[in-house]
């Protein structure tokens, strides 16, 4: 998580598989585009999941 001026942001993509290699192109493209955007670009932790519970 990274928190700044109090509020804290968290980025999870949940899908039925953390292995991207599973998953159809379209899904794959969409977690490459979001790890690179949230977590290269804004310093934001990105993880992939199959459930909230996975990230706590």
């Amino acid at each position: 998580m990274r928190q700044s001026d109090g509020r804290v942001y968290l980025v999870v993509e949940t899908k039925g598989t953390t292995d991207v290699k599973t998953l159809a192109v379209k899904e794959a493209w969409r977690i490459r585009c979001g790890r690179r955007h949230f977590q290269d670009c804004l310093k934001v932790p990105y993880k992939v999941a199959t459930s909230l519970r996975e990230t706590l």
